[in-house]
Protein backbone atom coordinates (compact mmCIF):
# COMPACT_ATOMS: atom_id res chain seq x y z
CA UNK A 1 0.00 0.00 0.00
CA UNK A 2 2.65 2.58 1.06
CA UNK A 3 4.61 1.89 -2.37
CA UNK A 4 1.07 2.50 -4.76
CA UNK A 5 -0.20 5.58 -2.51
CA UNK A 6 3.38 7.13 -2.95
CA UNK A 7 2.72 6.45 -6.54
CA UNK A 8 -0.59 7.85 -6.74
CA UNK A 9 0.85 10.92 -4.67
CA UNK A 10 3.11 11.39 -7.82
CA UNK A 11 0.18 11.71 -9.94
CA UNK A 12 0.01 7.97 -11.14
CA UNK A 13 -2.87 6.47 -12.55
CA UNK A 14 -4.34 3.25 -10.81
CA UNK A 15 -2.38 1.07 -13.35
CA UNK A 16 0.61 3.31 -12.90
CA UNK A 17 0.96 2.79 -9.58
CA UNK A 18 0.56 -1.00 -10.20
CA UNK A 19 3.30 -0.77 -12.43
CA UNK A 20 5.68 0.75 -9.69
CA UNK A 21 4.49 -1.62 -7.17
CA UNK A 22 5.60 -4.74 -10.35
CA UNK A 23 8.92 -2.98 -10.03
CA UNK A 24 9.55 -3.24 -6.69
CA UNK A 25 8.69 -6.76 -6.17
CA UNK A 26 11.10 -7.26 -9.74
CA UNK A 27 13.60 -6.01 -8.07
CA UNK A 28 13.41 -6.92 -4.25
CA UNK A 29 11.82 -10.41 -5.16
CA UNK A 30 8.77 -10.09 -3.64
CA UNK A 31 10.08 -8.40 -0.81
CA UNK A 32 12.21 -11.03 -0.08
CA UNK A 33 15.77 -9.23 -0.61
CA UNK A 34 15.19 -6.51 1.43
CA UNK A 35 14.16 -8.58 4.46
CA UNK A 36 16.84 -10.99 3.78
CA UNK A 37 19.28 -8.10 4.27
CA UNK A 38 17.59 -6.17 6.36
CA UNK A 39 18.57 -2.75 4.17
CA UNK A 40 14.91 -2.24 3.34
CA UNK A 41 15.66 -1.46 -0.05
CA UNK A 42 12.56 -2.75 -2.36
CA UNK A 43 14.06 -0.72 -5.91
CA UNK A 44 17.89 -2.01 -5.89
CA UNK A 45 18.72 1.47 -5.46
CA UNK A 46 22.56 1.96 -5.56
CA UNK A 47 24.97 3.86 -2.73
CA UNK A 48 25.94 4.33 0.56
CA UNK A 49 26.13 3.29 3.38
CA UNK A 50 25.47 -0.12 2.39
CA UNK A 51 25.12 -4.09 3.82
CA UNK A 52 25.77 -6.04 0.16
CA UNK A 53 26.84 -5.28 -3.39
CA UNK A 54 24.99 -6.77 -6.83
CA UNK A 55 26.94 -7.10 -10.47
CA UNK A 56 26.20 -3.19 -10.13
CA UNK A 57 27.87 -2.27 -7.12
CA UNK A 58 26.71 -1.40 -3.61
CA UNK A 59 22.96 -1.46 -2.58
CA UNK A 60 22.20 1.35 -0.78
CA UNK A 61 20.92 0.79 3.05
CA UNK A 62 17.43 2.16 4.12
CA UNK A 63 17.04 0.94 7.52
CA UNK A 64 18.64 4.05 9.54
CA UNK A 65 16.81 6.40 6.85
CA UNK A 66 12.93 6.18 7.16
CA UNK A 67 12.90 2.01 6.27
CA UNK A 68 10.38 1.50 3.16
CA UNK A 69 9.51 5.00 3.21
CA UNK A 70 12.90 6.20 2.82
CA UNK A 71 13.59 3.59 0.00
CA UNK A 72 9.80 4.52 -1.50
CA UNK A 73 11.40 8.06 -1.30
CA UNK A 74 14.67 7.80 -2.19
CA UNK A 75 13.29 6.16 -5.34
CA UNK A 76 10.84 8.45 -6.63
CA UNK A 77 13.94 11.26 -6.23
CA UNK A 78 15.98 9.31 -8.43
CA UNK A 79 13.31 9.05 -11.06
CA UNK A 80 12.53 12.80 -11.05
CA UNK A 81 16.20 12.96 -11.51
CA UNK A 82 17.50 10.78 -13.99
CA UNK A 83 14.36 9.27 -15.42
CA UNK A 84 11.80 11.73 -15.79
CA UNK A 85 9.65 10.52 -18.52
CA UNK A 86 8.77 7.68 -16.63
CA UNK A 87 6.55 10.31 -14.85
CA UNK A 88 4.60 10.74 -17.67
CA UNK A 89 4.31 6.82 -18.11
CA UNK A 90 3.19 6.27 -14.47
CA UNK A 91 0.36 8.73 -15.46
CA UNK A 92 -1.09 7.18 -18.28
CA UNK A 93 -4.00 4.01 -18.03
CA UNK A 94 -2.36 2.92 -21.13
CA UNK A 95 1.50 2.20 -21.71
CA UNK A 96 3.65 -1.13 -23.17
CA UNK A 97 6.79 -2.47 -22.56
CA UNK A 98 8.22 -0.14 -25.21
CA UNK A 99 6.76 3.22 -23.57
CA UNK A 100 8.74 1.68 -19.77
CA UNK A 101 12.00 1.09 -22.23
CA UNK A 102 11.88 4.61 -23.76
CA UNK A 103 11.76 6.46 -20.70
CA UNK A 104 14.03 4.05 -18.65
CA UNK A 105 16.44 3.83 -21.78
CA UNK A 106 16.50 0.15 -21.67
CA UNK A 107 15.66 -2.54 -24.15
CA UNK A 108 15.68 -1.16 -27.58
CA UNK A 109 16.90 2.47 -26.04
CA UNK A 110 19.55 1.37 -24.98
CA UNK A 111 21.95 3.43 -24.64
CA UNK A 112 25.38 3.45 -26.56
CA UNK A 113 28.53 3.82 -24.35
CA UNK A 114 29.13 6.98 -25.17
CA UNK A 115 25.54 8.16 -24.57
CA UNK A 116 26.05 6.37 -21.03
CA UNK A 117 29.23 8.64 -20.45
CA UNK A 118 27.64 11.69 -21.63
CA UNK A 119 24.85 11.29 -18.78
CA UNK A 120 22.10 8.81 -19.96
CA UNK A 121 21.71 5.90 -17.52
CA UNK A 122 20.05 2.72 -18.39
CA UNK A 123 17.63 2.21 -15.20
CA UNK A 124 18.58 -1.54 -15.62
CA UNK A 125 22.03 -2.80 -17.47
CA UNK A 126 21.52 -6.65 -17.27
CA UNK A 127 21.52 -7.85 -20.54
CA UNK A 128 20.60 -11.41 -21.56
CA UNK A 129 23.09 -14.03 -23.39
CA UNK A 130 22.01 -12.47 -26.76
CA UNK A 131 23.96 -8.84 -25.48
CA UNK A 132 19.72 -7.50 -25.28
CA UNK A 133 18.51 -5.81 -22.60
CA UNK A 134 14.51 -6.71 -22.21
CA UNK A 135 13.69 -4.49 -18.67
CA UNK A 136 10.97 -2.91 -20.11
CA UNK A 137 9.14 -6.05 -21.12
CA UNK A 138 10.25 -8.44 -17.81
CA UNK A 139 8.73 -5.88 -16.00
CA UNK A 140 4.82 -5.46 -17.73
CA UNK A 141 4.71 -8.91 -17.49
CA UNK A 142 5.33 -8.57 -14.12
CA UNK A 143 3.13 -6.55 -13.71
CA UNK A 144 0.07 -8.21 -15.43
CA UNK A 145 -1.28 -10.40 -14.43
CA UNK A 146 1.32 -11.55 -11.86
CA UNK A 147 1.38 -8.34 -9.25
CA UNK A 148 -2.20 -7.00 -10.29
CA UNK A 149 -3.68 -10.13 -9.11
CA UNK A 150 -1.53 -10.93 -6.28
CA UNK A 151 -1.62 -6.67 -5.16
CA UNK A 152 -5.80 -7.60 -5.20
CA UNK A 153 -5.53 -10.71 -3.12
CA UNK A 154 -3.78 -8.93 -0.33
CA UNK A 155 -6.23 -5.93 -0.38
CA UNK A 156 -9.30 -8.36 -0.22
CA UNK A 157 -7.20 -10.33 2.89
CA UNK A 158 -6.41 -7.13 4.57
CA UNK A 159 -10.06 -5.67 4.38
CA UNK A 160 -11.51 -9.17 5.96
CA UNK A 161 -9.18 -8.89 8.61
CA UNK A 162 -10.03 -5.15 9.48
CA UNK A 163 -13.86 -6.57 9.36
CA UNK A 164 -12.73 -9.30 11.71
CA UNK A 165 -11.62 -6.56 14.04
CA UNK A 166 -14.49 -4.34 13.76
CA UNK A 167 -17.04 -6.86 14.71
CA UNK A 168 -14.85 -7.66 17.31
CA UNK A 169 -14.86 -3.91 18.53
CA UNK A 170 -18.45 -3.94 18.15
CA UNK A 171 -19.27 -6.70 19.91
CA UNK A 172 -17.46 -5.53 23.12
CA UNK A 173 -19.22 -2.07 23.05
CA UNK A 174 -22.53 -4.42 22.66
CA UNK A 175 -21.75 -6.02 25.52
CA UNK A 176 -20.56 -3.04 27.74
CA UNK A 177 -23.52 -0.82 26.84
CA UNK A 178 -25.61 -3.98 27.90
CA UNK A 179 -23.91 -4.07 31.21
CA UNK A 180 -22.97 -7.98 30.52
CA UNK A 181 -18.95 -7.07 30.94
CA UNK A 182 -17.64 -7.97 34.35
CA UNK A 183 -15.23 -5.13 34.12
CA UNK A 184 -16.84 -2.55 32.19
CA UNK A 185 -14.46 -0.58 29.41
CA UNK A 186 -13.59 3.02 30.63
CA UNK A 187 -14.19 6.10 29.07
CA UNK A 188 -10.42 5.82 27.35
CA UNK A 189 -10.97 2.25 26.26
CA UNK A 190 -13.88 3.43 24.68
CA UNK A 191 -11.84 6.32 23.07
CA UNK A 192 -9.30 4.27 22.07
CA UNK A 193 -11.85 1.53 20.10
CA UNK A 194 -13.65 3.35 18.57
CA UNK A 195 -10.78 5.85 17.17
CA UNK A 196 -9.81 2.56 16.03
CA UNK A 197 -12.70 1.26 14.87
CA UNK A 198 -12.82 4.51 12.62
CA UNK A 199 -9.53 4.24 10.94
CA UNK A 200 -9.93 0.45 10.03
CA UNK A 201 -13.32 1.36 8.20
CA UNK A 202 -11.57 4.46 6.68
CA UNK A 203 -8.49 1.91 5.36
CA UNK A 204 -11.70 -0.28 3.94
CA UNK A 205 -13.12 2.38 2.05
CA UNK A 206 -9.27 3.20 0.49
CA UNK A 207 -9.26 -0.66 -0.22
CA UNK A 208 -12.42 -0.83 -2.27
CA UNK A 209 -11.80 2.27 -3.86
CA UNK A 210 -8.58 0.73 -5.69
CA UNK A 211 -9.94 -2.49 -6.23
CA UNK A 212 -13.47 -0.67 -7.94
CA UNK A 213 -10.92 1.04 -9.83
CA UNK A 214 -9.11 -1.99 -11.13
CA UNK A 215 -11.91 -3.38 -12.71
CA UNK A 216 -12.66 -0.44 -14.82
Amino acid sequence: MEIYNASLDKGASHKGAILVVSQAALESSYGKVAIKYGDYNLFGVMGYPSKRKTSHGSVKDFSKSGKYKGAISDYFDGIDRKWPDFIKVIKREDFSYKDVDEAFHTGDYYPTDEQRHNGIYAYNADKDANGKNNYGDFLVNQMMPGVDKRFMKSLNYKINENNSRISYINTWFILNDNNLLSNPLTNSQIETLGLERIELIEQNIKMNNIINNSKQ
